[in-house]
């Protein structure tokens, strides 16, 4: 952001702003032109004091490199400072046994770190494996991979495939299952962090309300101390 000769300037930053690409998303059809420009409008409509924004589609950047292009063209001139947000959902769970949440963990990459580098050297070397029927090698459903609309697709159609007839119906769509089944190590995602493009170009976080549910009782007091102490920011 730029300096002031005035001194420091407080302004509000709102670094969890999903766009239409986001895969849960209610602005509409995301290859609407129309509903881009409705979207640019509401961001041009935010109060003055709004000047920084975290572009958070989940697993992709592809709307913030629209955004940014928005930018460039001359839009959303409000805005001083676009950030790419990735939000992971994590394989820790907080809250009860009969209603068990994953934990959505956040890095908030600077801008000074190019989006084909955050595609390359994170979101492209974070892949996860799935068994979903292990009784027979050759029936065997199997997915590794990292995540694109195709791969999450490709899981969907196999988590409901495993998944009682009965119950399929109240499925949603394969890409929408495959994004609900996604979750990562958290070892995983700090080792895809430890690259020497990101060194001190990103910060941790995830919401302080998801973490206080996590239990604190025999082996998960320590898992919950050390989430807490490892990220950069909770709210």
């Amino acid at each position: 952001m730029p300096n002031s000769a005035r001194g420091s300037l407080w302004s509000k930053w709102d670094l969890h702003v999903h766009t239409p690409f986001s895969i849960e998303q209610h602005y509409g059809d995301s290859n609407s032109d129309d509903v881009w420009n409705q979207f640019f409008k509401d961001i041009e409509s935010l109060p003055p004091e709004i000047k920084v924004l975290g572009i958070n589609d989940y697993i992709f950047v592809n709307g913030y490199e629209r955004v940014l292009q928005a930018k460039k063209d001359g839009r959303l001139g409000n805005i001083e400072l676009i950030l790419p947000v990735i939000e992971l959902r994590i394989d820790r769970f907080s809250g009860t046994d009969s209603n068990l949440k994953r934990l959505n963990f956040h890095v908030i990459f600077s801008d000074k770190v190019s989006i084909d580098v955050i595609r390359a050297q994170f979101i492209n070397r974070l892949s996860v494996e799935y068994i979903l029927s292990p009784e027979y090698e050759s029936l065997k459903r199997h997915w590794n991979g990292v995540a694109t609309p195709e791969s999450l697709c490709e899981l969907g159609n196999l988590v409901i495939e495993s998944t009682p007839e009965a119950k399929r119906s109240l499925l949603p769509s394969p890409k929408q299952v495959g994004f609900n089944s996604l979750n990562y190590p958290l070892a995983k995602v700090y080792e895809c962090l430890n690259h020497h493009n990101f060194q001190d170009k990103y910060l941790t976080a995830f919401g302080l309300t998801e973490w206080s549910q996590m239990r604190f009782d025999g082996g998960s007091a320590a898992s919950k101390i050390s989430i807490i102490n490892k990220v950069d920011l909770a709210g």
